[in-house]
């Protein structure tokens, strides 16, 4: 009988492996989107763009603008503590709050992902020529935009025109004032010419 049994488990698990194989192996995650699948195709593209407008409450657009410390608004959340910046009462254990938003980081996180886009776009395999073209536009209009979001907090930034590797070298100089001004501009430039003509929508870089 235990023999039978052992027999039987085998019989069951070997069909349910052969049953399964084919499915399990080509199975999709439910919850990620692969890049190659991104780029191929056009609504994924413009969702993967819509991405990097989500990044425009960061600098300033967020519940609280830099005008709350100057004396042209008052921001009234009691909890922000943006009331010790203005009295000039910050110590080291009493730090005034100001949104993460304005940090670094957070504009080279959107720079990244414009970064991404630019190169991605330019090879997508989507058919429709003229989204490829806005996305593009939109790409470089929001890579300009954080990139001078950058320049007016911090000055100088080290100019990132592409999405970096893992194992590459991240350590990348400052470039001056004039320069970050110029590749700025260049790509305003370039987001003009692409999007010219284009229909204008609401929310979106259309001009």
């Amino acid at each position: 009988m235990q023999k039978l049994r052992h027999i039987f488990f085998l019989t069951v698990t070997a069909l349910s492996l052969v049953a399964c194989e084919g499915d399990f192996l080509s199975t999709q995650p439910l919850d990620k989107i692969s890049s190659e699948a991104t780029w191929a195709d056009g609504a994924l593209s413009e969702a993967f763009i819509f991405n990097v407008y989500s990044f425009l409450g960061y600098g300033g657009f967020e519940e609280q603008g830099l005008s709350s410390i100057t004396d042209e608004a008052m921001f009234t959340h009691a909890g922000r503590n943006i009331n010790t910046f203005n009295e000039g009462s910050e110590t080291p254990s009493n730090l005034a709050w100001v949104s993460s938003t304005y940090e670094w980081g957070n504009m080279f996180l959107a720079i990244r992902q414009a970064n991404l886009a630019l190169e991605n776009l330019p090879t997508a395999t989507f058919t429709n020529e003229e989204l490829k073209e806005r996305l593009l536009g939109e790409a470089r209009f929001l890579r300009a935009y954080y990139y001078h979001q950058l320049l007016r907090f911090y000055g100088g930034f080290p100019i990132i025109d592409r999405p970096y590797g893992l194992n590459e070298d991240y350590n990348v100089a400052r470039a001056t004032f004039a320069e970050c001004v110029d590749f700025i501009v260049n790509d305003l430039d370039e987001a003009a010419t692409l999007l010219d003509g284009k229909e204008e929508t609401p929310g979106r870089a259309s001009r």
